[in-house]
């Protein structure tokens, strides 16, 4: 007996759920469905439009070649993810289905964009933003002895009494000498302090100078300065500042989220968090001048707040279906 010729798709009776969201997101909850069909070689058209909102879509009384209902075992109301979901075909393949290969089977795949955000988690080394707080001001007398120059390593040993508990390793500190009566103000550059050791403070040798003059004063004369050796020469008093806490650039290990999103429209760029200058140009650093502030910056850490760490991400998953991912990382 001949078998008719199928001049139009003869739909199988059974479905399949493609678990595509198991893979990428451990979701099963949402899933894509396969539909094959039979059709005579020459009758085989794809269905699919290149325009997803154009697409054949899935209904609830598709018709097997045989004339039953295809989903017949899905429930329905809140159940129904059939009339629920706009499944739109997204894609298909044809192959032969015999030797003669007069015969092709269809496998038609039925996708949508799910709503909501998937999350995900990874582990990953981010640069963390360097900031300057001006909270972090601190000015402190130093003592009028004790100082040292310790020539074997080029350093200045600042005795600072009980104050050096105020300052601490890698802080950035200068000397600022208030003159009294008619001696001048003596200025010196910022140093970074090398090390503690009980009330003294050592940092690189420096010079400074005196507020109207250009010559420098550097070595033995800054020690000879701070232990007041010599009071014709200068008098008055000295203070170590720090006038900012530096946090630097540095890489560190964090657990970054991702956000991950669906839709049949091409999602918006999203770039990655910058900080800008007052004109809006972005810099390499928060302080207290830019957007945002270190205040605000400080409160986003406090409250664990997440930012934009790389541009968004936007491809094409399937034909039509678009997927946006967001790299979030902790404020830090």
């Amino acid at each position: 007996m001949s078998r008719p010729l199928l001049s139009t798709p003869y739909y199988e009776k059974s479905w399949r759920k493609v678990h595509v969201f198991d893979d990428l997101h451990y979701n099963r909850a949402h899933f894509f469905i396969e539909l094959e069909y039979l059709i005579n070689r020459g009758a085989e058209v794809t269905r699919t439009t290149g325009d997803i909102s154009t697409a054949p879509t899935l209904t609830r009384d598709m018709l097997s070649g045989d004339g039953e209902l295809i989903f017949d075992d899905v429930p329905t109301g809140d159940g129904d993810f059939i009339s629920n979901r706009d499944y739109r075909l997204i894609k298909d393949s044809a192959r032969p289905e015999n030797e003669d290969e007069d015969l092709i089977r269809v496998t038609e795949l039925y996708g949508y964009a799910p709503g909501g955000v998937f999350y995900g988690t990874a582990n990953d080394g981010v640069e963390r933003w360097p900031t300057e707080d001006p909270d972090g001001y601190v000015e402190k007398s130093c003592a009028t002895s004790g100082s040292v120059y310790a020539l074997a390593t080029k350093e200045f040993g600042i005795n600072m009494v009980a104050n050096a508990s105020f300052f601490r390793v890698g802080d950035e500190v200068r000397l600022y000498g208030v003159g009294s009566g008619s001696y001048y103000d003596f200025v010196c550059p910022p140093v970074k302090i090398n090390r503690k050791e009980a009330n003294k403070i050592y940092v690189n040798t420096f010079s400074g100078v005196f507020t109207t003059s250009t010559t420098e004063y550097g070595g033995q004369d800054v020690i000879n300065i701070l232990n007041r050796i010599n009071p014709s020469f200068w008098s008055g008093t000295l203070f170590l500042i720090r006038d900012l806490i530096k946090v630097p650039k540095k890489t560190i290990k964090v657990n970054l989220r991702t956000e991950t999103t669906y839709s049949i429209e091409i999602p918006a760029e999203e770039l990655a968090f910058v900080p800008t200058n007052e004109g809006g140009v972005e810099v390499d650093s928060i302080t207290q001048y830019t957007t945002p502030t270190i205040s605000a910056w400080k409160a986003s850490v406090a409250a664990r707040e997440y930012y934009l760490y790389e541009d968004a991400l936007i491809e094409e998953a399937w034909p039509g279906i678009w997927r946006k991912v967001r790299k979030l990382a902790p404020c830090r």
